[in-house]
């Protein structure tokens, strides 16, 4: 065997090993943890369908824990300790589970601090303080799930995350707080459902930034969009309607952009902008709702027109008397 074969040979049993994929048929409480401590990086955890037990710490990389395809979420992984699931390793994928926290806490029921992370088609729940929280990580994808009935948040992101922490296309309901973005987080937030949360659809704070694009965020027990404490936003392309106080709220200097969204029946304010606070608006579609726009955006306009004014009236004069 020459090394072109040995080598060809090797690859052959490495890609035969990536793919190698673990079946688990019954749901014996902690069977997965115990799977965890035999799989190797790129190995595939696919559960039978039934009610799992369990809680552990994913350490090792590319792995996959799916319940297989169905359309059905037929599995149940759930704990009442401390989170269901923690991701402390690179590109996990979470796919086709239902997976809750029952014991309550200030705990979540997927914690993630390894970036690369994936969660799709998922259904997720907690008693505890989030159904989600990412931490200090980067390359996080939540796409297509169900995130319900939680504590203070269905999603916190948190603690200098990176850019490219998207969520989208999730359906985020009946908590405090939809998502929370807050001490320096960063995310994309994009073509989400977020409604009937009992406070705010979203709510990003304390230096933390978010573009928030293409939503339909409706029916909140408060405000549709909150943005305070130095935070920075893109807010655009959202349907933002029947939330029950305001549309969007920026105060405590915070800084947004808010264009072409449409806006309609808050209670209160479509856009209410506090005086300390930092504002551009543009081709928004403002329905059946008062406006307050006390923002820097539009007391700076105010002295930029009277100082055209001002000059025009003064370069009129100056050339008035030269001619004459």
């Amino acid at each position: 065997m020459n090394l072109f074969q040995f080598f060809l040979l090797f690859v052959c049993i490495f890609s035969l090993h990536s793919c190698r994929v673990h079946k688990i048929k019954s749901a014996e409480t902690g069977i997965i943890s115990r799977t965890l401590q035999k799989v190797k990086p790129g190995d595939t955890i696919l559960l039978s369908p039934g009610i799992y037990e369990d809680s552990f710490v994913i350490t090792k990389p590319n792995i996959t824990i799916t319940g297989g395809t169905s359309t059905n979420l037929e599995v149940h992984i759930f704990s009442r300790v401390e989170p269901t699931i923690m991701i402390a390793s690179e590109n996990v994928v979470l796919d086709h589970l239902l997976i809750s926290q029952l014991g309550g806490g200030t705990v979540f029921t997927v914690y993630i601090v390894g970036s690369g992370a994936e969660i799709n088609t998922c259904d997720l729940s907690s008693n505890g303080i989030a159904c989600v929280g990412i931490r200090n990580t980067s390359k996080v994808r939540l796409h297509s799930n169900r995130i319900h009935d939680c504590g203070q948040a269905g999603i916190k992101i948190f603690e200098q995350t990176g850019n490219d922490i998207l969520i989208e296309g999730n359906e985020i309901t009946k908590s405090k707080h939809g998502l929370v973005v807050r001490e320096k987080g960063k995310a994309t937030i994009r073509q989400n459902l977020i409604v009937r949360n009992t406070e705010s659809g979203i709510f990003v704070h304390t230096f933390s930034s978010a573009v928030i694009d293409g939503n339909v965020i409706i029916e909140n027990g408060k405000n549709g969009v909150v943005v305070s404490a130095s935070s920075k936003c893109k807010i655009k392309k959202n349907v933002i309607s029947n939330n029950t106080n305001i549309g969007i709220y920026v105060y405590d200097n915070g800084h947004v952009k808010i264009k072409n969204n449409t806006i309609e029946t808050s209670i209160q304010d479509a856009i209410s902008i506090s005086k300390n606070s930092f504002c551009h608006l543009g081709k928004n579609q403002i329905k059946g709702v008062v406006t307050n726009y006390s923002n820097w955006g539009n007391r700076l306009k105010i002295p930029i027109i009277v100082t055209l004014i001002v000059l025009c009236i003064s370069f009129f004069w100056v050339f008035y008397f030269f001619i004459n």
